[in-house]
């Protein structure tokens, strides 16, 4: 189970990173800034789904769950 938290995890870090690496190229963001926006939207995300399971004793089964539905909000904003 710890394996599918990381991939969850890692594919939000790695959409975070890939739009703020667009905003980068276009000389908006300096890596630094990059870098700490991610962090700082990782730690948010972070922090809610353990607000999320103090509040409510969740598993981390329906965290992540959570987490898969807002991946598929945002990817159907994509399209």
């Amino acid at each position: 189970m710890n394996d599918c938290k990381n991939i969850t995890i890692s594919y939000f870090w790695v959409r975070i990173h890939r739009r703020t690496k667009i905003l980068m190229a276009q000389n908006v963001l300096s890596e630094e800034q990059l870098s700490e926006i991610c962090e700082d939207c990782f730690v948010s995300v972070k922090e809610a789904c353990m607000a999320l399971q103090e509040k409510t004793k969740c598993s981390n089964e329906v965290v992540i769950e959570m987490l898969n539905s807002v991946a598929e909000f945002y990817l159907s904003q994509d399209k």
